[in-house]
C-alpha cells in the first residue's frame, strides 16, 4: 500500500501532516494542503488553546476551495464542530482568525498562487502539487495581516 502508487515520479514519503490530511479528507489536493498552512500560520501567532479565537473562513461550501477548512480543522483548535470556523459565502482562500482581545490574523492565498494550483493540479499525481506548496515559503504562498487590537 504506496501514497504514491500509480506515480511516475520516484516514490516520496509525505510528511506527517500531510499523510493526516490525506486519510482525513480522502485524498490530498491542494487545497486543503493550503488550509493547513493558513492553520500553521494562525497557530503560530495566535496558539493552539481551543476556543481562544474564532477564524472566518471565506471559501464558501463547495469543493475544491472549500477544502481549504478541512485543513484548518486539522491544524488548528477549531473546528466547523465546534463553532470555531464560521464559513462565509465568498469563494476565496482567505480566512481572518480574531481571538479573544480583539488581535486579527488575516491569511489570504496570493493570486498567482491560486492561479498556479489552476492550471498545474492534476488528481492522477495528486501528491505533486500538494507537496510542492507544502514545501513553499509563507511569504511566496500568502498575504499576511496582523492587527494588534
Amino acid at each position: 500500500m504506496g501514497l504514491s502508487s500509480g506515480r511516475k515520479e520516484s516514490p516520496v514519503e509525505l510528511p506527517e501532516a500531510l499523510k493526516a490530511a490525506k486519510a482525513f479528507h480522502g485524498h490530498l489536493g491542494p487545497n486543503v494542503t493550503i488550509g493547513l498552512r493558513m492553520g500553521r500560520i494562525i497557530v503560530g501567532r495566535l496558539g493552539d488553546t481551543p476556543f481562544s479565537y474564532h477564524i472566518r473562513c471565506f471559501t464558501g461550501k463547495t469543493p475544491p476551495i472549500s477544502c481549504v477548512m478541512d485543513g484548518l480543522q486539522l491544524s488548528t483548535p477549531c473546528t466547523v464542530g465546534n463553532g470555531g470556523i464560521e464559513i462565509m459565502e465568498c469563494g476565496e482562500a482567505r480566512v481572518v482568525a480574531l481571538d479573544k482581545t480583539g488581535r486579527t490574523v488575516e491569511v489570504r492565498l496570493r493570486s498567482e498562487i491560486s492561479e498556479r494550483i489552476e492550471k498545474e493540479y492534476d488528481p492522477k499525481h495528486e501528491e505533486t502539487l500538494p507537496l510542492a506548496l507544502w514545501e513553499m515559503s509563507e511569504e511566496s504562498l500568502f498575504e499576511v495581516r496582523e492587527d494588534m487590537g
